[in-house]
């Protein structure tokens, strides 16, 4: 296809999306933030009367999901 006299081509490279982020960074920091703030609720599980397996598991499933968090935070 031959350009008109000052026309130019712009090419997008894969790291163009948000801030020169990749799509799947740009969702893995959005993922990352849910995780962080869901340790916000670690101190409301610790006032709950849930067993001690039940807060076990509660508290392990919240400091799985905000590793990704820490990961990319450090």
């Amino acid at each position: 296809m031959p350009l008109e006299e000052g026309e130019r081509v712009v090419w997008e490279g894969p790291q163009s999306g948000v801030m020169g982020a990749s799509t799947l960074w740009s969702l893995g920091a959005v993922a990352a933030g849910f995780g962080l703030f869901g340790l916000l609720t670690l101190p409301m599980l610790l006032l709950t009367d849930l067993g001690i397996a039940e807060l076990a598991v509660a508290i392990s499933q919240q400091l799985v999901c905000a590793t990704p968090g820490v990961v990319m935070a450090s």
